[in-house]
């Protein structure tokens, strides 16, 4: 993950690989034999990279763990920063799907988020090379609520970025806006963006004229709406997120990057300290994370989303009944109803829109379970 605008005020871009190639290859060492499902360049946007430099991150990072079979690997781009040698790179490392950072098409939107808005033409010719070049799937980023954004200028930027042949466009829910952005600048327009329902119900219009559709799947995510056509059904097996339903093994690399080792470790990087060199120079914060807390993880994850959570599925990971672990730990959430049994699976009856409360609400379950129940519940065998 990378912090671009930072790095480049900072212009400490050749030191930040240096480090980065060497965390890793150390990295690497470290987690030797594990095999992911996934291999994800962004939460920031590594084209920020000249394409010399850009070439040595992705080549290198690349070769220094295994993927899986299954694995969909992605790589977000700036259309501003994005070129045909960039492009170029991904595809043929591996990295098929190519993420294009839109986020809105309203100038005055973006000049408060510090974006320089993207050019439609020069969008679309790197959405059509990209496909040229082997990209199995190119997606567009769209981002609201953002500060200055009316239900007009949304909805004109959904029409004009559906239209540039993606093959799907992604919208995420900004959320937390009150700590990103000042009051005043929340306030800029007389007129601004509604809650999450009116936002997904423009981004549903402004679909109206292409050959995109919501994707059904995509609808029971939390914070984000997927649109695509025929060929590109949403599946949540090819989606590897730090909060996915799915037990995932998530490895960050670079300042900020958050990883989760499947039944053994979650941590964040905080980034270089003070002089230190190599990969001593990282501070990390995190806890132990065993197997009963990913089973607890699952069921809250399949709770914030208002899915069914297949028994079956469940004994496979974990190795023992979805249903007695509810009972055992969620039986406050069962007495209220918003946890019930079918016959095939734990069904909830909540869904949250709003990510913040929602971890809030985990995060307070998980503190009653432990300071009342044993963790080791659950086999080690499932490890």
């Amino acid at each position: 993950m990378y912090e671009s605008e930072p790095l480049l005020k900072e212009g400490a871009l050749t030191e930040e690989k240096k480090f980065l190639l060497n965390e890793a290859l150390e990295t690497a060492e470290a987690v030797e034999g594990l095999e992911f499902d996934g291999l994800y360049f962004g939460g920031g946007t590594p084209t920020i990279y000249e394409e010399d430099d850009f070439y040595d991150v992705v080549s290198e990072v690349r070769s220094c763990f295994k993927l899986s079979g299954r694995a969909v690997s992605t790589c977000e781009m700036n259309p501003n920063s994005a070129t045909s040698g960039k492009i170029k790179t991904v595809v043929e490392h591996g990295i098929k799907r190519i993420s294009l950072g839109v986020q809105s098409l309203t100038p005055k939107v973006l000049e408060v988020a510090g974006r320089k808005e993207a050019d439609l033409m020069r969008t679309a010719e790197l959405i059509a090379f990209a496909k040229e070049c082997g990209a199995s799937v190119v997606n567009i980023d769209l981002l609201a609520p953002l500060p200055g954004e009316t239900d007009k200028t949304f909805l004109e930027t959904v029409e004009k970025a559906s239209g540039l042949g993606s093959d799907t466009v992604t919208l995420y829910c900004l959320q937390n806006l009150g700590q990103q952005y000042s009051p005043s600048e929340m306030a800029m327009s007389g007129e601004s963006l509604g809650d999450w329902d009116r936002i997904k119900e423009i981004f549903t219009s402004g679909l109206a004229g292409s050959s995109l559709e919501i994707l059904k799947e995509s609808s029971k995510l939390t914070t984000c709406l997927i649109a695509g056509n025929s060929n590109n059904l949403y599946n949540e097996d090819n989606r590897y997120e730090l909060h996915s339903r799915r037990p995932v093994a998530v490895l960050g690399l670079g300042r900020n990057s958050c990883s989760n080792l499947f039944g053994k470790v979650f941590y964040k990087n905080l980034g270089r300290s003070g002089a230190a060199q190599g990969f001593a120079a990282r501070e990390y914060v995190g806890y132990r994370k065993d197997i009963f807390e990913e089973a607890l993880d699952m069921l809250l994850l399949h709770l914030r989303d208002g899915a069914c959570l297949p028994f079956q599925y469940f004994e496979s990971v974990f190795g023992c009944d979805a249903e007695r672990f509810a009972r055992e730990n969620f039986e406050m959430l069962i007495d209220r109803g918003f946890i019930s049994f079918s016959s095939s699976g734990v069904e909830f009856g909540i869904k949250f829109a709003d990510a913040l409360k929602f971890f809030e609400l985990s995060k307070t379950i998980k503190q009653l379970i432990f300071t009342s129940k044993p963790r080791n519940l659950l086999r080690s065998g499932a490890e």
